[in-house]
């Protein structure tokens, strides 16, 4: 099991979310097996904090169906993974981009799930990636995340700075 090193933030979250409910929206692998194993690892979690209930729409071409399963839950997680995985399903389907930006509750997201938020994605060059990308985001929110900081990555940060607004997210 991984470190839960955020546990306490979380905490807070479900203790001020009366009643939650989480919806997860696990598009950032294409691996349904991935997707089945973490469902019931996040589902344990945010029961262990407090959720009542815990949903997922597995399967990103089903979203429009079930946009009402969406609203009925007043939390939305979006995990790690890829983010070119989750951002193509969001441009397939306006009604992703419109229900999430048009969402007036909680929005949570881990690593890849916090940067697809952003305006623009900031994707630092690393062993995974030979340079550094900057991809449109959903616009949630008007700043961009550079998500497992490394200080390796301070100068072009600081270039990249005087452009966009970077929250930096260490491990």
């Amino acid at each position: 099991m991984k470190e839960r090193s955020l546990e306490h933030i979380n905490r807070i979250i479900f203790k001020d979310v009366e009643n939650s409910s989480v919806m997860i929206l696990p598009w950032t692998t294409e691996d349904d097996d991935k997707k089945e194993k973490y469902f019931y690892i996040l589902e344990e979690y945010f029961k262990s904090l407090g959720a009542v209930y815990v949903d997922q729409i597995k399967n990103p071409e089903e979203f429009d169906s079930n946009i009402d399963r969406v609203f009925r839950s007043n939390i939305i997680y979006l995990p790690g993974g890829l983010p070119w995985v989750f951002m193509e399903y969001a441009n397939k389907s306006m009604k992703i981009r419109d229900v999430l930006q048009n969402y007036n509750r909680i929005i949570v997201g881990n690593s890849v799930g916090a940067l697809v938020m952003c305006k623009e994605m900031i994707i630092t060059a690393d062993e995974d990636h030979p340079q550094t990308e900057i991809l449109p985001g959903l616009g949630l929110v008007d700043f961009s995340v550079e998500v497992h900081y490394n200080v390796s990555n301070d100068e072009e940060l600081l270039q990249l700075s005087q452009e966009i607004k970077i929250y930096v997210l260490s491990e």
